[in-house]
């Protein structure tokens, strides 16, 4: 390399110096964190509903359910959130249903752990995912807080139906995942 160029990638890089970052912004605090992940939910495609009790989530969910012929569920979710269908293998079922660990209210992002199942969570087309109140969370770093103690070999954030535009900059719903995604809020459930 010549002196010559040298010199002039020093020039660039001083002229280029980070003239500093602002500080960051204060992270927004929710007063209601439910009504929070349902706006952000919403606004991310997907689906939200806010039963008032457990007898109500189960009457809406066998209106719901009625329109599908099969199902693949996750063994975390109880019988009593379990719809009288079919069940069939995850690549073939016309739903799947599961039950969130965590929720971030901030970007409505479902947390959903692998144990579960990544089949059934990935391949039907339609979604539906129970979460407790008590398992909605600010922000990311609190959702990850709480993971720690527990973490199972994968993670998968789900912040809405699976969207892509890879190609011809056309967005098409479905391809990496399910193209509708529902997601309900019940009451707190008796332990397995």
């Amino acid at each position: 390399m010549t002196g010559d160029l040298r010199e002039r990638i020093r020039r660039a890089a001083v002229e280029l110096e980070d003239p500093g970052l602002p500080p960051p912004a204060p992270r927004p605090v929710y007063t209601d964190p439910l009504t929070r992940l349902g706006e952000r939910l919403v606004t991310n495609g997907g689906e939200w509903h806010r039963p008032p009790d457990q007898a109500a989530a189960r009457a809406w969910l066998d209106e719901f359910a009625a329109g599908f012929a099969s199902m693949t569920v996750s063994k975390n979710v109880p019988a009593s959130l379990r719809p009288a269908l079919a069940t069939a293998p995850p690549e073939q079922a016309e739903l799947g249903i599961g039950l969130a660990r965590l929720a971030v209210a901030e970007s409505g992002t479902l947390i959903l752990d692998s144990r579960e199942g990544r089949k059934s969570q990935l391949l039907p087309p339609t979604h539906l995912i129970w979460i407790e109140a008590a398992n909605i969370v600010a922000d990311l770093p609190a959702a990850l807080e709480r993971l720690a103690p527990d973490l199972p070999a994968a993670l998968g954030f789900h912040s809405g139906p699976s969207r892509s535009a890879d190609l011809g900059g056309i967005t098409v719903l479905g391809v990496h995942g399910p193209g509708r995604v529902i997601v309900v809020l019940i009451a707190p459930l008796e332990p397995l």
